[in-house]
């Protein structure tokens, strides 16, 4: 313990008292005098019973409360400070795992809420520096190194992120965040995600679970793909997540209309996909689990199935195998042009040019076959006939077998803008442009001087172009911009999309760990800190009340001598 003053040059006024007190003792007392009758004093003798009270004190109270009060208004101005020896507080650091299977209710009001309540009391027992990171796809700083009292002010508004967290990410985060101090590491989660936590890190590691499993019935994955002009196929993949077996109902919906219902027997902890077949679907689809759990938020699947009727135009000289290998794509509106005059090129989404190459750039979708507008003659090399030996991985190339396919009659254009995705045994035969207002794919040879037009892959390769470059895949998952289950119109490209939780790790809420606490290996010295309380108040306060109880005194016994 250890008493210092913060303003000690005030100290040398306590003399004052010594002042104080000699003129108190050469004050001069009352003479004494005789006189002939007291009747003009008894109105002043006659006091008040408590004035009579006051008389009984001793006569140099008052001189004792003058001496008090001078010596605690210089106390004060001199700032005492009283010091006392520990051991140094670790800084504390709160990790809150805000991910899905948080928002879990099988303790109330849920997982999350718990935790936010848990951290906010823990954090009103300590003194050290605290620190706040929320998990959600990415960690995320609320406070780093503040007060504690910032914590339940920050806490109040948070809500839980409906997707996929990442603990072990945010760990790794937290290693790097003081990376010179040993902190206390506070980690509130329902333990659904197994922690690696670094052996030779300089922190301890608190681990609180929140949760104690419960009744989960969920969708994991699932998708709509059409598998003719007239037959959509529905995949679900469901699990059973409770201890007991159950028997699960579900119905599947399009555009808020009841399609089919059905039932499914799931052991416990069983997965199962499931296949439905109905005819042809387009618009918004819901597949849902028609009962109660602890974790609603998966129990309910959204699909989304764009109308693709593409208006396609192909100009050509005369080409059936394009002609027919276009037409074969559902859905799809072709129209044929022998020539490139007086097109309205707005009215169509796709435009293929077979040999019939545009003067100017237009902007849009297309397909080039042997040549592309604005392209440098100098930059063009014949190398006649080569075969195809390798090709990009890219999703217009997707299930395309090219492989040994001969071309009588090759170019290879040595442009900077075009990114190769078709390889032959001279060089690149096929290329994928993006510019800023047009998109599409260039052959560098006549498609009837290939064998390529007498295969499958031919037809699936158009197939692939157009679906990549008109259609899009509404499938996603919570994101945190996208915090929450259900159907989202894109306000740019007016675009719906349907986002899911789709995530096992999520759906499995009984904790995979218990609460423990994690010791670093590496003993480190206890560090030595003072505690300091300020005594400046505490001697103002006590002046304050001398200066009333001298007032008091003095107004009510009339005794100063």
């Amino acid at each position: 313990m250890n008493l210092k003053f913060l303003n000690p040059f005030f100290l040398p006024l306590l003399s004052l008292e010594i002042l104080i007190i000699i003129l108190y003792l050469i004050k001069p007392k009352r003479l004494r005098l005789k006189v002939p009758s007291l009747l003009l004093w008894e109105r002043l003798l006659k006091e008040e019973p408590i004035g009579r009270w006051f008389k009984k004190l001793p006569k140099n109270l008052i001189l004792l409360l003058q001496i008090l009060t001078v010596m605690f208004i210089i106390l004060f101005l001199s700032k005492p400070v009283l010091s006392f020896e520990g051991i140094a507080g670790r800084p504390v650091i709160f990790v809150l795992d805000s991910s899905a299977s948080m928002t879990a209710k099988d303790i109330s009001p849920s997982r999350f809420e718990r935790a936010k309540t848990e951290i906010i009391n823990f954090s009103k027992k300590i003194h050290n520096k605290a620190s706040l990171i929320i998990v959600k796809d990415k960690p995320q700083l609320l406070i780093s190194s503040g007060k504690n009292t910032e914590i339940e002010k920050v806490l109040k508004d948070e809500k839980p992120f409906l997707g996929e967290g990442n603990l072990n990410y945010a760990i790794s985060y937290v290693e790097n965040l003081f990376p010179k101090e040993s902190c206390d590491i506070h980690i509130f989660t329902d333990g659904t995600e197994k922690l690696d936590i670094p052996k030779n890190s300089q922190n301890n590691y608190f681990i609180h679970i929140i949760g104690k499993g419960g009744k989960n019935l969920a969708i994991l994955d699932g998708r709509v793909f059409q598998k003719n002009e007239e037959v959509s196929q529905i995949f679900l993949k469901i699990g059973n997540f409770s201890n007991n077996s159950e028997e699960i109902p579900i119905t599947v919906k399009n555009d808020g209309k009841n399609l089919f219902r059905t039932k499914i027997h799931l052991q416990q902890k069983e997965i199962k996909t499931l296949t439905f077949e109905t005819p042809i679907l387009k618009g918004k689809i819901e597949a849902s689990i028609d009962m109660k759990d602890d974790l609603p938020e998966d129990n309910i699947a959204y699909f989304y199935v764009p109308d693709f009727s593409p208006k396609i135009l192909i100009i050509t000289m005369g080409n059936p195998f394009l002609e027919k290998a276009v037409r074969a794509i559902p859905g799809a509106k072709v129209e044929i042009r022998r020539d490139i005059v007086k097109i309205d090129f707005k009215n169509y989404d796709f435009f293929i040019f077979d040999g019939l190459i545009p003067y100017l750039k237009i902007p849009g979708k297309f397909l080039f076959i042997g040549a592309y507008p604005g392209m440098d003659p100098n930059k063009i090399e014949k190398v006649g006939k080569v075969k195809i030996l390798s090709w990009e991985d890219h999703p217009i190339l997707r299930f395309v077998q090219l492989y040994g396919t001969q071309i009588d009659n090759a170019y290879v254009f040595k442009d900077e803008k075009l990114k190769t995705i078709i390889y032959s045994t001279k060089g690149p035969v096929g290329y994928y442009l993006k510019e800023e207002n047009m998109e599409g794919v260039i052959l560098s040879f006549d498609l009837l001087s290939t064998s390529w037009i007498y295969h499958d892959s031919f037809p699936l390769f158009i197939y692939n172009l157009i679906k990549y470059m008109l259609s899009y895949d509404p499938q996603r998952q919570v994101q945190e911009n996208l915090n929450f289950t259900g159907f989202y119109e894109d306000p740019q490209d007016k675009r719906v999309y349907a986002i899911n939780l789709f995530s096992e790790k999520e759906s499995k809420i009984e904790p995979q760990i218990g609460s423990q606490e994690v010791i670093s290996s590496k003993e480190k010295p206890k560090e030595k800190s003072y505690i300091s309380l300020d005594l400046s108040y505490i001697f103002l306060f006590l002046a304050l009340i001398a200066i009333f109880f001298e007032m008091l005194l003095y107004m009510g016994g009339r005794i100063y001598t």
